[in-house]
C-alpha cells in the first residue's frame, strides 16, 4: 500500500502541539517530524488539527433494555463514534445468569461485525457459580481482560454482592 503524508496541520500529541507531517503507512502512523518522504501521496491540512484517534469506554450499541434496544447499533454506532473522532469503542456483552461467558462473548461478538471502528468489550457479571472462575478463564484466553460488575440495580439483580466480587477478583487476578 502507498504511503500518505499529511501535512500543513497542526499535530496534536500527547507531548506538544505543533506544525509537523504525519506519514502513514499500511493505515498505521510510523512518523511524525518536520518533513514527509518524497514518495507518497500528500494531502494537504493546512488549518487542521491532526489528532490521535480517541476511545470511548463506554457505550451501549443495540443493547436490550426493558423490552427494547438502544438506538444506535453497531454500524449506525460505529459510524457516528468515526464522525467524531473516535476510532475504538468498547461496549459489553449481554450477560444473564443462565448464560455462559464464553457463549455471551460469542454472541455479542457476532453482532459487532458490521462495525466500522475498532472495538472491544467488557465481560458482563451476572450471577455467580463455581463454573464462573472457568469462564472467566475461557475469556481472557479468547482476549478479554475487562469484566463488569454492577455495584448498584438491586432490584434488577444484577448487582454483585461482596464475596461473589472477592471470588471474581481472585480469579481474573
Amino acid at each position: 500500500m502507498a504511503e500518505l503524508i499529511l501535512e500543513g496541520g497542526t499535530v496534536v500529541t500527547r507531548r506538544r502541539v505543533g506544525p509537523a507531517a504525519v506519514r502513514i503507512r499500511d493505515g498505521r502512523i510510523v512518523r511524525v517530524g518536520p518533513r514527509g518522504g518524497r514518495r507518497a501521496r500528500r494531502e494537504n491540512a493546512k488549518g487542521l488539527l491532526i489528532l490521535p484517534g480517541a476511545v470511548d469506554a463506554h457505550v451501549h450499541f443495540a443493547l436490550p433494555v426493558a423490552g427494547t434496544r438502544s438506538a444506535d447499533d453497531f454500524l449506525s454506532g460505529s459510524r457516528a463514534a468515526l464522525a467524531g473522532g473516535v476510532t475504538t469503542f468498547v461496549d459489553f456483552t449481554v450477560g444473564r445468569p443462565d448464560l455462559a461467558l464464553p457463549e455471551a462473548v460469542e454472541a455479542r461478538l457476532k453482532e459487532a461485525q458490521p462495525s466500522m471502528a475498532d472495538y472491544a468489550l467488557h465481560v458482563e457479571m451476572i450471577g455467580w457459580t463455581p463454573e464462573r472462575a472457568r469462564e472467566i478463564r475461557a475469556c481472557a484466553e479468547l482476549g478479554l481482560r475487562s469484566f463488569k460488575f454492577y455495584l448498584a440495580y438491586s432490584d434488577s439483580g444484577r448487582r454483585t454482592d461482596l464475596r461473589t466480587l472477592r471470588a471474581a477478583m481472585e480469579t481474573i487476578r
